[in-house]
């Protein structure tokens, strides 16, 4: 993932125009704790290599080691944009109106990927401890995606750009939003019910996300239903 920044934060005078988009950010649970640890600069990259390498997989295609039997993952698409951000990363990807359906059928199978590599992050911790011999290694990922438009901010030097949008704020709320999921997904992409139902998902409102109004999201049932009764009545509704 190449990283550059401009000399100056400035843009050019106008943002570009409106462009749908998947976003997906990702958080690594307890990266604070494990950065502070002795002699640390030895085994962060290695680490964050690691997971991203992972991502580049389950992105364009690839051999799923941290599942059983290591299936191969059909790719999703080039994203436009990447960033890292210290303890994760954003990754954003931008749609025409008429490549909706097309996009719609291969989110799912990326949603699906996205969640087995979420719920098998500990098998994957286990391919790489002779590799990175700590222990306070981020125990946990957390995962949250969005749709909807995003706008291309140029910057007036260098020639490289950021972006910005209703969607990218929702994605970082929701990865952080219910701790016990630890994933959520816009339901904004437009599935219906009884389809999502087929793939093991349900969806749920969002009552709480800070700053946003309820929002209606897209959360594995089976994590859902064995959420705390607490935990359900404080942050969501159905």
């Amino acid at each position: 993932m190449k990283i550059s920044t401009p000399k100056n934060i400035m843009f050019q005078k106008e943002a570009g125009a409106p462009e749908g988009a998947i976003v997906l950010i990702f958080d690594l649970e307890g990266f604070s704790k494990f950065f502070g640890q002795a002699d640390i600069h030895y085994h962060v990259t290695k680490f964050l290599n690691r997971v991203f390498e992972c991502f580049e997989t389950i992105i364009n295609g690839g051999n799923a080691h941290w599942l059983k039997g290591k299936p191969e993952l059909q790719p999703f698409q080039q994203p436009i944009h990447q960033k890292f951000l210290g303890d994760g990363a954003l990754y954003v990807w931008t749609y025409k109106k008429q490549e909706d359906d097309e996009v719609k059928e291969k989110y799912i199978h990326f949603l699906n990927n996205l969640w087995d590599f979420k719920a098998n992050y500990l098998r994957f911790l286990d391919t790489i401890y002779d590799e990175i011999p700590l222990f306070d290694i981020p125990k946990r990922i957390r995962v949250g995606l969005a749709s909807g438009s995003v706008y291309k901010l140029d910057y007036s030097e260098e020639g490289e750009s950021e972006y910005i949008g209703y969607c990218i704020n929702l994605a970082s709320r929701l990865q952080g939003y219910c701790r016990e999921l630890s994933f959520m997904a816009s339901a904004r992409i437009g599935y219906t019910s009884s389809f999502l139902e087929e793939h093991g998902y349900t969806k749920v409102v969002a009552k709480k996300i800070a700053g946003f109004p309820k929002e209606i999201i897209i959360v594995k049932k089976h994590e859902y239903e064995a959420l705390d009764e607490q935990i359900k009545n404080e942050l969501f509704e159905l």
